[in-house]
């Protein structure tokens, strides 16, 4: 009687050195993705740091990681290349492998897209003086991320015999409702994309978009934040800001103030005048103001107060309620000192006997 050998006993179909050799290929595949990362390590990291260009240090950065899996990846691949399998068995390890590869390819692509954004676009966006071009940035990397992330998707379900032609064509069919739902959401993100090409404004410029006006917070793909002067965040879609009457008050060179002050009936002609030279005086000496800009009218006469209708224009535009409390106040003042008065609302009323 012969003695079968342990290693020739046969289990579902394969004998106990096949299942062996078939372990040493997927142990030799760790052991070779060690030795590659010592060697990326080591070696190619040393030597791309001495070059001048950045793009080598990028590409062996974000290769690192993909390369090892990939050596394992292929190394569980050929552990199958000992062994007898059942087709069904067979079919189901190749679709396993091709979506630990298709993972890992689009692992390197994001990794690629975050490294170029990181090392190319973050520092041009930082010597900009736009912040837009900071908020930018990161709609950049998620994008790019959601599209590796929607062809990885679709390349899984193809590994897995779906057919992409006919699911792209009924999606195609189903993005008919789809796109009626999500109409109002495109046209925001179009808006988005139009502020940023356009730039009609930047984060912290002093707005007005619509009736809304305030300091801009955050400028997203979707929709623009707004914070207002009552301190109230005012959030508005970006196709309302696209299609919105806006005035950049940060971009002005100057903003013209206009103003009424309504003096007492009994003020004379003369205080009348002296009232114009006053405010003449304050406008010339404030430093902010364009000091020859200040035009005072005797224009009206009101139900209860001679009307003086002030124009002046300010240069420094960023301190402009700053600049209008400065003046308002020192109007106030010196009329005071000039005994001028200033008219409230009243009502004469005659009794005929």
């Amino acid at each position: 009687m012969v003695e079968i050998p342990f290693i020739d006993i046969v289990l579902f179909g394969n004998t106990l050195w096949q299942y062996i050799l078939s372990l040493l290929l997927v142990l030799g595949s760790v052991v070779l993705a060690k030795v590659a990362y010592y060697v990326i390590k080591h070696y190619i990291k040393v030597f791309t740091a001495k070059t001048e260009t950045k793009l080598d240090d990028i590409l062996v950065e974000v290769m690192e990681g993909p390369l090892l899996a990939l050596i394992i990846i292929l190394g569980i691949s050929y552990a199958r290349t000992p062994l007898v399998l059942p087709d069904g068995i067979n079919n189901t390890i190749n679709a396993f492998i091709g979506v630990l590869l298709t993972l890992d390819v689009a692992w390197f692509l994001m990794k690629l897209s975050d490294g170029l954004i990181q090392n190319y676009v973050t520092p041009m966006a930082a010597k900009s003086t736009s912040k837009l071009d900071d908020q930018l940035v990161p709609i950049l990397k998620n994008g790019a991320r959601i599209i590796i992330f929607i062809l990885a998707f679709l390349s899984i379900l193809s590994n897995f015999g779906y057919d992409i032609t006919a699911v792209l064509g009924g999606l195609g069919i189903a993005g008919i409702a789809i796109a009626m739902a999500a109409n109002s959401s495109l046209s925001h993100v179009i808006g988005g994309a139009t502020i940023f090409a356009d730039r009609p404004f930047e984060v912290g410029d002093a707005v007005k978009i619509g009736g809304t006006t305030g300091n801009v917070e955050e400028v997203g793909i979707r929709s623009t934040r707004v914070r207002t002067l009552d301190g109230t965040l005012v959030t508005i879609p970006n196709a309302d800001v696209a299609n919105a009457v806006t005035e950049n008050y940060s971009k002005a060179t100057r903003r013209r103030v206009n103003f009424t002050l309504g003096l007492e009936y009994r003020t004379s002609p003369k205080k009348i005048e002296e009232a114009k030279e006053i405010v003449k005086r304050i406008v010339k000496k404030t430093e902010g103001l364009e000091t020859d800009s200040a035009r005072i009218y005797f224009t009206q006469f009101g139900d209860s107060s001679l009307n003086l209708t002030v124009t002046y224009f300010v240069s420094d535009v960023p301190r402009l309620f700053e600049l209008q409390d400065i003046v308002n106040t020192k109007i106030h003042e010196d009329f005071t000192k000039a005994k001028i008065g200033f008219a409230f609302p009243s009502r004469t009323v005659y009794l005929k006997k």
